[in-house]
């Protein structure tokens, strides 16, 4: 059989092959300019365009439309599942509410994640390196370019095309059954409604917020926004009638809603996604060089100089061991009852700066942990600010941990109260410290005993102050260089807290840490304290200490207090986050410390520590 191409066949398949190249070349420029790469495991690429927002048959809401230009970006091809959600849970990243077991007929692994508020879905979507998709993507990815009613174009509804009342079954359908639309997304009209990114304002009152190009709702999406109290929720579901499938129908609820009917999925912009690593306060840092000396003339009239607090205006609570806004705990905490201080040593060894703290002794651990150079100490208790000059006079008369521990035995109480009277001669507080030691002596005799006790069978408790040469060394080297100064202070009062965070920024001098031990279990922030915070200078390092004693920040309780750092920098964003009318707290978005818990903690590196808003390394997960 004779194989031979005629030339006139070789021409034509010459201007074919020819025209295959041309049109493929057309494709991958077409490819390009629509912005689309390889889409990460699970998402799909939507590409750069224009479509028609909102609908002129709908609600009013839903009107005017608008044209709107978005660049390419990635979407989850189905909503988040139990499976997902619940290893965010295991990650220490995602959190269910306090005592709350999903009820098995919205659990198993399939079904898509429900009764999650916006600020979970949020952090879920932090924790895969994405973020929630705006109103104007979602809606682009549900419809397309096409103006159509539907995922599916303008045809009715049925069971085939969505999930709504009555369909079966009578419960949110596994994300990966059903049809998908023309980008290969599941479920985009039906199932469970979906959280976005946006506030919520009917597009009528959105004005230049929500036109042009890529538009991201009032506010930028932004936290802090006075134009809306709600967040935006597109889509329908499984229990609503099947009005609420339109691609163009939105909603909006508070930010803590949740409902059995209410999910999410993610988006990202790159289709390289940063995923959150360890926090970057757990990398070591280099010690810091030798105390010199005291401070300048200039630099001490600034760290004695500002006014204090006066205790005498606050009462005392009718209740032992509570605490309030306009009381004081009866009870005088003149040792720490927080054993596991040292969940707080790897985030703030060799932080250096300056130090403001309450309470008593654990203040010197997490100074000599920290190395910080100038300390305020203060507290709302009377007898506090009393026992530091007591520890004071002991510490610069003892060379080691076991002689200051000695000043409180029975039989040299009255030696040292010789040198408490020595020290003190011409202090108006002499009457009152001698009272204190005589009160509390065999307390804290018990108490600096049972640490050197405790830290022979624990490594754990060999870094405490007193116990450890070095760290006690340190702290006494400070109060001899009077680098310390402890007084009377209420952290929610004018003068002290004020006063500490002005002469730090007069000295030059960055707050590193700051202790409020469980105060903030006991109140929320009024103005002149988030002014306090915001005004305290503060750098990417610094960090807030504190501890809280409800169960319900832990998934299990470990001890009897939990345990929290917050990011410095991070905190004074958020004291100054402002929130629309109905939402607030007296016009704030965060009542306090407990509100902050509730939407942005996450675990740490050990279990019963979480973190606030703490910078974590980034790792980068490629398609």
């Amino acid at each position: 059989m004779d194989w031979t191409i005629s030339r006139g066949t070789q021409a034509k398949c010459s201007v074919f092959a020819i025209a295959l190249l041309l049109g493929f070349g057309a494709f991958v420029v077409q490819a390009q300019a629509a912005g689309c790469k390889t889409a990460p495991n699970g998402m799909a690429c939507i590409s750069s365009g224009s479509f028609v927002r909102g609908s002129t048959s709908g609600k009013s809401n839903e009107r005017p439309t608008q044209k709107v230009t978005l660049p390419a970006f990635y979407i989850d091809k189905t909503e988040v599942t139990n499976k997902a959600y619940n290893e965010c849970i295991k990650a220490g990243f995602c959190y269910r509410p306090y005592r709350f077991k999903l009820p098995k007929r919205f659990a198993r692994r399939n079904q898509p994640a429900v009764y999650v508020s916006w600020h979970e879905a949020h952090k879920f979507c932090r924790w895969k390196g994405k973020r929630l998709p705006t109103a104007s993507e979602w809606e682009r990815a549900a419809r397309g370019s096409a103006a159509s009613s539907y995922s599916w174009g303008n045809d009715k509804p049925s069971c085939s095309k969505a999930h709504y009342r009555g369909c079966r079954p009578r419960r949110p359908k596994a994300v990966t059954r059903g049809k998908a639309n023309s980008a290969g997304l599941m479920h985009m009209d039906g199932n469970v409604m979906e959280w976005v990114q946006d506030w919520y304002v009917p597009y009528r009152s959105c004005g230049s917020a929500c036109k042009g190009s890529n538009p991201k709702g009032p506010c930028q999406g932004r936290q802090s926004c006075t134009v809306s109290y709600k967040r935006t929720v597109k889509g329908g579901a499984y229990n609503l009638r099947k009005k609420w499938l339109r691609s163009a129908v939105h909603r909006g609820f508070t930010s803590d809603y949740r409902r059995f009917n209410l999910g999410f999925r993610c988006a990202s912009s790159s289709n390289v996604l940063l995923v959150p690593g360890k926090p970057t306060h757990m990398k070591s840092r280099p010690a810091l060089p030798a105390l010199k000396g005291p401070m300048s003339a200039s630099k001490a009239k600034l760290f004695f100089g500002f006014p204090y607090d006066n205790l005498k205006e606050k009462k005392l609570c009718p209740i032992r061991y509570r605490s309030g806004a306009n009381c004081r705990d009866p009870i005088s905490y003149v040792k720490s009852n927080e054993s596991r201080q040292f969940l707080f040593r790897p985030y703030i060894k060799n932080l250096g700066g300056a130090y403001i703290g309450v309470g008593a002794d654990q203040n010197y651990n997490f100074i000599a942990w920290a190395r910080s150079r100038y300390v305020w100490l203060m507290d709302y208790d009377p007898v506090i600010p009393l026992v530091h000059k007591i520890h004071r006079a002991f510490l610069l008369r003892s060379a080691t941990g076991r002689e200051f521990m000695s000043h409180f035995a029975a039989k040299h109480r009255k030696k040292s109260l010789k040198i408490l009277r020595k020290v003190y001669k011409k202090d108006k507080d002499r009457v009152q410290i001698a009272r204190v030691y005589y009160r509390y002596r065999a307390t804290f005799y018990r108490h600096f005993n049972r640490e050197f006790r405790r830290s022979k069978r624990s490594r754990k408790m060999r870094q405490f102050w007193v116990c450890t040469p070095r760290h006690y060394n340190y702290i006494r080297k400070l109060f001899k260089l009077n680098r310390v100064r402890a007084i009377p202070g209420d952290l929610l009062k004018y003068n002290s807290l004020r006063g500490a965070a002005a002469a730090a920024k007069k000295m030059g001098v960055t707050v590193r840490i700051m202790y409020f031990s469980n105060a903030e279990d006991y109140w929320l922030y009024p103005a002149h304290f988030r002014k306090h915070i915001a005004n305290m200078p503060m750098d990417n390092l610094s960090v807030l200490l504190h501890t809280f004693s409800h169960p319900r920040w832990l998934t299990k309780k470990w001890a009897y207090f939990h345990y929290n750092i917050a990011h410095g920098k991070s905190l004074q964003r958020w004291v100054k986050t402002r929130a629309a009318k109905g939402g607030d707290y007296r016009g704030f978005y965060y009542s306090g410390a407990r509100h902050l818990l509730s939407r942005q903690r996450v675990d740490g590196h050990k279990k019963g520590l979480t973190l606030l808003g703490m910078p974590t390394t980034k790792r980068k997960v490629t398609p």
